[in-house]
């Protein structure tokens, strides 16, 4: 099967929306129900997006210039998601230490209960910064794009590695827990599994591999992998996983479970998921790769909540009609079709196939 070519900009969204308000109203209320009954229990919230970096892969860097929260309506929020019930923020950017007086949003997150992820480039981490991630229990992510430090720099800079080392070294001797991550290229596929390798030699509690996804400088450099690259890399990540026995989570691909044979490797859909993505303007999106709001936490957050899981868009992914190969796929009730995000935007269509997939790709044989 031939991938299309990715375009600049996808076409709207807006039939969606009354495509999935005539779609069978059973199926639709079904699907509604479910997801209202469902409390909120994440949070990604890209609360920056300043950065220090001008990685070539980044998909976020579409938020750079963007206003952000100011101070105290982040710390109601905070309270709002408290009130909720929310479990779990996890921090991200931009490069989220460049937000105002983030050390207060952590203290007060940790004050209400909520347990907290920062997801850093590590390049400003500090030992004051180290003492508190510790202090407060915080888990911190982190992208190491290689096994090797030219691979790293070649998508993030030079300098990189070493900070990144020495961030390392910080962390380990506070004790904090840290995950690390690799985007997964065309240009560093091959070392996939000496990523998971080097993880687990340098103290990670965790790896995760996730597809370079086709969006920000991503999709204008066009770094993102193809389907070919990415089975690649996820075989070698799987037997490195199966080898050393280490914990592997596969991001963004939730077809995962068609090639991965390690029982130390876990994936998911997040198309049924309690959660929230809300960028630095306070909109919620439908997916922090598609620029497609469907609420504002200026509503507050539970009407923002509310709002998200019976929106259109929402019902539609989360009940998608599936086509061949996914719709005979075994793997069918987990996966959903897979990635709805890049579907649109490689095909410009919400209920494509993912295009990533191996087997819809014809590279794999269901």
């Amino acid at each position: 099967m031939v991938l299309q070519k990715a375009k600049p900009h996808p076409p709207p969204l807006e039939g969606y929306a009354k495509n999935a308000e005539s779609s069978d109203g059973c199926e639709q209320n079904r699907a509604e129900r479910r997801l209202v009954l469902q409390r909120l229990r994440w949070i990604v919230w890209i609360i920056t997006g300043r950065c220090n970096l001008v990685c070539k892969h980044c998909y976020t860097s579409r938020f750079a210039g963007q206003r952000e929260l100011d101070h105290r309506r982040v710390l109601k929020l905070l309270e709002e998601a408290a009130e909720l019930g929310v479990e779990y923020i996890n921090f991200t950017g931009g490069e989220p230490l460049l937000y105002p007086r983030f050390d207060k949003v952590l203290r007060r997150a940790s004050d209400l209960g909520i347990e907290v992820g920062v997801f850093t480039n590590l390049t400003l981490l500090s030992r004051d910064w180290a003492k508190l991630f510790s202090k407060l229990g915080v888990h911190v992510l982190s992208s190491l794009d290689g096994a090797s430090k030219q691979t790293h720099e070649a998508s993030r800079g030079l300098g990189t590695w070493d900070k990144m080392m020495d961030a390392l070294k910080l962390l380990r001797r506070e004790g904090v827990e840290f995950g690390l991550t690799m985007a997964i290229s065309k240009h560093n596929c091959e070392e996939a599994g000496g990523f998971v390798e080097l993880s687990s030699s340098l103290g990670a509690a965790s790896a995760a591999i996730i597809p370079v996804l086709p969006s920000g400088r991503a999709l204008k450099n066009k770094l993102y992998a193809d389907s070919k690259t990415f089975l690649e890399a996820l075989k070698r990540a799987d037997e490195a996983s199966a080898s050393i026995g280490y914990p592997l989570s596969i991001w963004c691909a939730p077809f995962a479970g068609l090639v991965a044979k390690s029982p130390w490797v876990r994936w998911w859909s997040c198309r049924l998921s309690p959660s929230m993505d809300i960028d630095p303007t306070g909109r919620s999106l439908l997916c922090d790769v598609l620029d497609v709001a469907i609420s504002s936490v200026e509503k507050g957050l539970r009407e923002a909540w509310k709002e998200s899981c019976t929106h259109p868009f929402v019902l539609k992914i989360a009940r998608p009609q599936l086509r061949e190969p996914c719709a005979s796929c075994r793997f069918s009730e987990v996966c959903l079709g897979g990635c709805f995000a890049r579907a649109y935007v490689l095909r410009g269509n919400l209920e494509e196939p993912d295009p990533l997939c191996p087997a819809v790709s014809g590279l794999l044989s269901e």
